[in-house]
């Protein structure tokens, strides 16, 4: 994570949809590298098995309705209006955000390194027992020593399993 007196965070969202969990942690991780004058770099990369979704994600394209929620100073920030309805996320935050099709059942991931955190997040709600246990061990594979794996509030990670340790629900430490 530390390079050089420099952080260097990795993520991974497998499972990202239209790309709106990328973002947010995106938003998060770069206002608090500035607000606590943090030197380093931070990559999303964001995951789908659908190109449609992968293609709508990198558009960054959104309804002005969906970012109800977010702080204004942070739409400021990251978004500009496109027209009357529509906001699209500015370059500033687009290039920490890389997506790319991924079908999690690979057996081998094309991943260059490993991942400090790695969100999952109601991805695995669709998978049997089995399959979901051969995910949590690939994702094993690919999470930094000490690294989080965040999944859905509905979804668990069998604590007897010895590679993750649970932190609080949906939260969990490679061991």
């Amino acid at each position: 994570m530390k390079k050089r007196g420099k952080i260097d965070l990795r993520i991974w969202c497998a499972g990202c949809s239209s790309g709106e969990e990328p973002y947010s942690v995106a938003m998060v991780i770069s206002n608090f590298f500035e607000e606590n004058k943090i030197s380093g770099e931070f990559g999303v990369l964001a995951t789908d098995i659908s190109v449609t979704s992968i293609e709508k994600a990198g558009e960054g394209v959104y309804q002005a309705a969906q970012l109800a929620h977010v702080p204004p100073q942070m739409r400021h920030k990251y978004f500009t209006m496109a027209g009357d309805e529509n906001v699209i996320v500015k370059a500033n935050l687009k290039k920490n955000v890389l997506f790319r099709r991924l079908n999690l059942m690979r057996d081998i991931y094309p991943f260059k390194g490993l991942f400090n955190i790695i969100f999952c997040r109601n991805v695995m709600i669709y998978f049997d027992g089995p399959t979901r246990k051969t995910l949590i061990e690939k994702y094993h594979r690919y999470t930094e020593a000490e690294g989080y794996l965040f999944i859905g509030h509905s979804e668990s990670i069998d604590r007897s399993s010895q590679i993750y340790k649970y932190i609080k629900p949906a939260v969990y430490q490679k061991i």
